[in-house]
């Protein structure tokens, strides 16, 4: 295609030209031309249509629930029943962190998701839904007695609205290894199956796997479930409790009760400290020298 070739054509055929391709169709025909030669240049290509859009992410889901070659059901709408919460837990597949690596290492991620994955992953996003309740209960689908796969899905409420609709995801993986074999979410990331809500699904599987013994996974809910809607009540910033994922196994307080309880003004209660008394903090020595205080200022006086 010639520039030249361009100017040929009418303004009716360059307007629909660029409105195929999501590009402004006002202006003068000289700058319609530019345009076009522009996407001519660069390879712009068609927008596709609403159409054609939905076409495209059913025929993605469906490969999603191929697995070497054999179709899965759809844990949405084909498996209605037969669904056990997490006091089945003990059948849940064996996947471990190594696992969750492998997949989502090999589902399209990029180099900064690798290394965050694979060093600080307690920083991450995926980490905190786990780590703050934002997981809703994850339930266990077995397919059926002969099948070699088995399904994990649960709900995953928004980290920045709280009170939206949560996000809904599953995860396919192998009974006897744990190997995770496919996922999808119904976030906007969900097709590329490694988005931070299905991640916090296997986090939750490791956490549970990686418990001192087979019997706590065997025996009461030890930890605290999360309700089915997250509910945030206001309160004071010096009420608030702030805590690192990565920094402790455990939930410790970065707020603590002295740093909320402190105060710049003095206490009537507190005494002067005299100046052997400072002395022998600056210097590590006691001066033998009784010196009196003056009670109305409070301060130290030197005789002489």
């Amino acid at each position: 295609m010639e520039m030249d070739a361009i100017r040929l054509w009418r303004v009716p055929v360059l307007q629909n030209f660029l409105r195929e391709r999501g590009l402004k169709t006002t202006g003068c025909k000289e700058e319609l031309v530019a345009l076009v030669w522009a996407c001519h240049v660069f390879g712009k290509e068609p927008v596709p249509s609403a159409s054609e859009t939905t076409k495209t992410l059913a025929k993605e889901y469906a490969a999603l629930l191929v697995v070497n070659g054999k179709r899965l059901p759809d844990p949405f709408t084909e498996l209605k029943e037969g669904w056990q919460d997490e006091s089945a837990r003990e059948k849940w597949p064996p996947t471990s962190y190594a696992d969750m690596a492998e997949f989502l290492l090999d589902c399209r991620a990029d180099s900064k998701r690798r290394r965050q994955l694979l060093t600080d992953y307690k920083e991450g996003k995926a980490y905190s839904y786990f780590d703050s309740k934002l997981l809703h209960t994850v339930f266990y689908h077995e397919i059926d007695s002969n099948s070699e796969f088995c399904f994990l899905k649960a709900k995953v409420t928004p980290s920045q609205a709280v009170n939206a609709v949560p996000h809904r995801a599953w995860v396919a993986i192998q009974k006897k290894t744990g190997r995770i074999v496919s996922a999808d979410c119904s976030c906007m990331a969900g097709l590329g199956s490694s988005c931070n809500h299905v991640a916090a699904i296997l986090f939750k599987v490791d956490w549970v796997w990686g418990l001192a013994d087979k019997s706590c996974t065997s025996g009461a809910c030890q930890w605290n479930a999360p309700s089915a809607k997250k509910g945030l009540e206001p309160c004071r910033v010096q009420d608030m409790n702030f805590y690192k994922p990565k920094k402790h196994k455990e939930a410790q307080n970065i707020n603590s009760v002295a740093k909320r309880l402190f105060t710049t003004q003095r206490s009537r209660d507190d005494t002067p400290l005299i100046l052997d008394e400072l002395t022998g903090q600056l210097y590590g020595v006691s001066i033998s020298c009784d010196l009196p205080v003056c009670s109305s200022t409070r301060t130290a006086i030197i005789c002489s």
